[in-house]
């Protein structure tokens, strides 16, 4: 169960006909355990999405394994695949896996994790 707090600011000196602007503040407050089963929800999403997304590329699918490491301020998302599709996972000068950790970086920062993407053979 949790909580969720609405305020509402209205602007001094605005005047309603002419736009004044209202801000929303949403917060939610939740216990430690709902919090913690949330980010490891979030974590297997994150890994979902990578897991697909390299399977897409590979020669291989079934060889591709990603793992999830969870330190104390980092996650670690462990790639792991055959030989031969290291190439097509890395690319040409890494392009394609600065591709994968910009993606992963994008879905971790919104929810406010530090993650990386380690390619292993």
């Amino acid at each position: 169960m949790f909580l969720i707090i609405v305020c509402r600011r209205y602007d001094e000196g605005m005047e309603e006909d002419k736009g004044g602007s209202v801000a929303q503040v949403a917060a939610v407050i939740m216990p430690a355990e709902v919090r913690a089963e949330v980010r490891v929800l979030q974590r297997e999403h994150i890994r979902t999405v990578m897991d697909m997304l390299i399977k897409e590329m590979v020669d291989y699918p079934d060889s591709v394994a990603v793992g999830v490491i969870v330190g104390e301020q980092t996650t670690v998302f462990e790639v792991s695949c055959k030989k031969e599709d290291l190439g097509k996972i890395i690319g040409k000068q890494g392009k394609t896996v600065s591709g994968l950790r910009e993606i992963l970086k994008a879905m971790s920062g919104k929810i406010k994790l530090r993650a990386i993407l380690d390619v292993k053979e």
